[in-house]
């Protein structure tokens, strides 16, 4: 797997041991960063921390420091996840680096994924929250395909889905209450009507054998 150097707190450098006044300072360290890596190099980026247009001075950088592939999160540190995404900026990142730039923010079904790419010419798509509610939806973007799954067949995936969770978490995190705290944090993403009711009991699951027994019971 290729080394990832995620920028997310040098794109504020005010909010680092980066200091704003000195710009040449943070340069020269993103190029020290990003020449350490000697195989592929990946940088994962917002757009920037308050300013959306301060990828656009960022580019040069990266270019000249010999990076490889982009990941572009088209929203500011401050925005965190509020509003859209604006793929408006990623679309200006590809007309404007020679880079391959993978787009990431919002991506939450088939279709998401094939008007991201339509709109900006990305090279390919990054998912997070949308892979997190979905873990299908890699395979039917891969086939573009954008009808979604019969109810049983997403019954059949979140049971399977979150029984994994549940046992990997088991293995990781240590106390019943921060397991379970762990693996309802993904119903964050989903919000599939058909399984609004189902979830809402899982929730409020007190006991790791109260959610497990739920999860079987999912239709």
């Amino acid at each position: 797997m290729a080394p990832v150097i995620t920028l997310y707190s040098l794109a504020a450098p005010e909010k680092s041991n980066l200091r704003a006044d000195q710009p040449i300072l943070a340069n020269e360290t993103i190029l020290l960063a990003v020449q350490a890596i000697v195989s592929a190099r990946l940088i994962n980026i917002l757009i920037g921390y308050s300013d959306p247009q301060q990828i656009f001075s960022l580019l040069p950088l990266f270019e000249s420091g010999g990076v490889d592939f982009l990941v572009l999160h088209p929203r500011t540190v401050l925005q965190e996840y509020k509003g859209l995404a604006d793929h408006g900026i990623t679309t200006r990142v590809v007309q404007e680096t020679g880079l391959p730039v993978i787009a990431n923010g919002d991506v939450r079904t088939v279709e998401d994924g094939l008007r991201v790419l339509e709109q900006t010419k990305a090279a390919g798509l990054m998912l997070g929250r949308g892979a997190i509610a979905d873990p299908l939806l890699f395979q039917r973007l891969r086939a573009g395909r954008p009808d979604q799954p019969e109810r049983a067949a997403r019954a059949a995936m979140l049971r399977h889905y979150l029984a994994g969770l549940l046992e990997r978490y088991q293995g990781i995190f240590c106390g019943e209450q921060q397991i379970l705290g762990k693996v309802k944090s993904v119903f964050a993403t989903m919000d599939d009507p058909d399984f609004a009711k189902q979830i809402k009991g899982l929730k409020k699951a007190r006991t790791i054998r109260q959610f497990a027994d739920l999860v079987v019971q999912l239709t």
